[in-house]
Order: structure tokens, then C-alpha cells, then sequence
């Protein structure tokens, strides 16, 4: 069982958060934040709560609590696009090595559609496990969970395969939302729980 620092409540071993008061909570190490004082868990990059960017997150219960840094800052529609060309250029130089020696002729529909899967995948990869593509690390951007963690590879891959090509089939409104969105995230972003924060 774990039991909520903010209420006192016992909640299931598999929550995140507290059933009553819906604290976050966790069987390992939290840190307080020294802005709201809400917890988080310690791997987090930012308080869940306010937003404040940890420095060096640090167990409340080694007798202090983690320094904050400025707010965190969402990364915008023109610095997210940026990265994205990174990445498609990549994927695309890889395309032409590959392909002819598979039998795939250029500018054809298996190419397209070899490009789209490709792309996916290695997005996918990437993020779930540094949370970051080439692109995004030159950039220095990454992609982050509400808990300010790093995504999962089953949330990077509905991030980078279902949701966006989603996002593509509906005009691309959901890559341009990133530009009007409070916390900057797209439909892709949306539907898989993810920003994307500041390296």
C-alpha cells in the first residue's frame, strides 16, 4: 500500500496518485517542491503542480528538498517544426542508401510509405528511450510525461505513429495547435499525455 503524504489516505501499490485528494505519490524517494511544496516523484525534470524546473531532484527525506530553477518553458511551434526537418532530412538521407538496395525504386508509393513507417519507428525509439530524436538533441529540446519524466516507449509510439498521422490526416491542425495551445502541445501531445520541455 501507499500511503498519501498530503491526507494520509492508503491507496493501491499501482497508483500514482492518491484516490482522495489526488496527491502524487510514490513508494520511492519524492521531492518537495520549494515553490507550491507539492510532491513529486524523484525522477521528475518539474513540479506536476507548478511547474518549477528542479535542478537536481533530491529525496525529501535526506533532510532538505531540491533548489528550483525558473519556470519551465514549453517549446514552441517553429523550434518543435525545426527539429522535425532535422529528423525527416536524416530519415530521408537513409532512404535513398537503403531503399535501392532492397529493390524499392525512388519516388514511389512503397517509398512514401516506407519513409512514414521509418520515421515513426525511429521517433518512437528515440523518445522512449532518451527522449529525445536527433533532431530534438540538436535543438536541445525533449519530449517529457505530465510528471515531467520521460515518456515510455508505448506512449512514444502512439505520440509518434497513430496520433500524428492523425494529426497529418486532419490538415495538420494538430501540429499548428502547438502554436496556440497554453502548454504548447499538439493533438499528438494531447491524446499521449506528453510536452515538450527545454533539454
Amino acid at each position: 500500500m501507499k500511503i498519501c503524504r498530503n491526507c494520509g489516505t492508503n491507496n493501491d501499490e499501482i497508483r500514482k496518485d492518491c484516490v482522495s485528494c489526488g496527491n502524487i505519490i510514490c513508494s520511492d524517494d519524492l521531492v518537495d517542491c520549494v515553490n507550491c511544496g507539492c510532491s513529486s516523484p524523484s525522477e521528475s525534470l518539474y513540479c506536476s503542480n507548478c511547474g518549477k524546473l528542479f535542478d537536481e531532484p533530491v529525496s525529501s527525506t535526506d533532510g532538505y528538498v531540491a533548489e528550483s530553477i525558473d519556470s519551465v518553458h514549453y517549446m514552441g511551434f517553429w523550434i518543435r517544426f525545426c527539429a522535425y526537418a532535422i529528423d525527416v532530412l536524416i530519415i530521408f538521407s537513409l532512404s535513398f542508401i537503403i531503399l535501392p538496395n532492397i529493390g524499392i525504386q525512388q519516388n514511389d508509393l512503397n517509398t512514401n510509405l516506407f519513409v512514414t513507417i521509418a520515421g515513426g519507428i525511429y521517433r518512437s525509439v528515440f523518445i522512449g528511450l532518451w527522449g529525445q530524436t536527433m533532431g530534438k538533441k540538436l535543438l536541445r529540446i525533449r519530449v517529457v510525461d505530465l510528471d515531467g519524466m520521460q515518456p515510455s516507449l508505448k506512449a512514444a509510439f502512439l505520440r509518434e505513429l497513430p496520433c500524428k498521422i492523425l494529426a497529418e490526416f486532419l490538415l495538420f491542425i494538430g501540429f499548428i495547435w502547438v502554436a496556440f495551445d497554453r502548454d504548447k502541445q499538439g493533438l499528438h501531445d494531447k491524446i499521449a499525455g506528453t510536452r515538450v520541455v527545454k533539454a
